[in-house]
């Protein structure tokens, strides 16, 4: 046994609208340049990664990416500085989060079978 964390954002009506998915879709988008590259990294469809960043953005309140298009030429996406900083403070977070898990993970799993 072991514990999970997970770490979300969660708005005013109880919707998830950041968490490990979209970070690691725009961790991914990072690295490869593009979001059909990222999406594919994920087995995602590239329509269901637009809709994923259009929903962030819109909780955002600003864009999350500057896209060139492709067409011929292989198009390309860039994170926005402030969804760099979001994406950094949340990996951060999650990281404090768990370290914070794992100090209590022994004495809380000793109530279970195992």
């Amino acid at each position: 046994m072991h514990l999970k964390v997970s770490v979300r954002i969660i708005d005013s009506k109880g919707r998830r609208v950041f968490g490990d998915g979209i970070a690691e879709l725009l961790m991914l988008v990072e690295e490869t340049g593009t979001i059909a590259s990222a999406a594919r990294s994920m087995n995602m469809a590239y329509s269901k990664a637009w809709k994923i960043i259009r929903n962030f953005e819109r909780a955002l309140g600003k864009k999350a990416l500057h896209c060139e298009k492709g067409g011929r030429k292989k198009g390309s996406a860039i994170l926005t500085p402030d969804a760099k900083r979001l994406l950094k403070t949340f990996i951060s977070t999650r990281k404090n989060c768990i370290s914070f898990v794992k100090k209590s993970e022994k004495s809380l799993l000793a109530y279970f079978k195992r």
